[in-house]
């Protein structure tokens, strides 16, 4: 009898911890079930643009950190569920030859690629570049010493915002996927829009 009622155990807590790809912890005000938070009550659907104006205005005490926590959490649950597709994906169609001759200083890689959002300069940044404020911006001198001359480089003002936001909010990204295509916003705005 204590058999079957362990063994009926283990078959109800392997069923509940595989469902449907739940990321919930218990001692967050949240819960996140792919790309749906339920924050008090309430659920965000925040795959979407108006997902993520939502959830920032209907809780308007919601602060940036609150906001960045909860993005951290659907980041990490997002990327343990794709990590067998991983970025690479994104490079099939790499249109320009990456790199000069000895290497960049502050990037493993640079290079425009095509993506269903259309064509993003996709860095690899190197662990010192991620590693503080100041590196990270001599690494968008070096960004704009490389890149600015290409054709695909243009709206400036918005690929900065967008590389700032990853640094800040999105570091440990492999890739850091900015386009030109985006026009550029406030700071709160980025981090609401995933940094893109």
């Amino acid at each position: 009898m204590i058999k079957k009622i362990v063994a009926i155990f283990i078959i109800l807590f392997t069923m509940v911890t595989m469902s449907n790809g739940v990321y919930a912890e218990t001692d967050q005000d949240y819960e996140i079930d792919g790309y749906v938070v339920t924050y008090k009550g309430v659920d965000y659907d925040l795959s979407t643009y108006e997902g993520n104006y939502n959830l920032t205005l209907n809780n308007s005490e919601l602060s940036v950190e609150k906001y960045c926590e909860i993005i951290g959490s659907l980041d990490e649950m997002i990327s343990q569920q794709t990590v067998l597709i991983g970025n690479n994906e994104d490079h099939v169609n790499d249109i320009i030859p990456d790199g000069p001759p000895g290497g960049y200083t502050y990037f493993n890689s640079m290079s425009w690629i095509n993506r269903d959002d259309g064509i993003n300069l996709s860095l690899n940044p190197k662990s010192t570049t991620r590693a503080t404020y100041a590196n990270a911006m001599n690494g968008w001198n070096e960004v704009v010493t490389y890149r600015s001359d290409d054709s695909n480089w243009y709206n400036a003002a918005s690929l900065k915002g967008q590389y700032q936001c990853h640094f800040w909010f999105a570091n440990t990204k492999t890739y850091w996927n900015i386009s030109p295509d985006i026009p550029n916003k406030n700071a709160f705005q980025w981090v609401v829009d995933h940094c893109n």
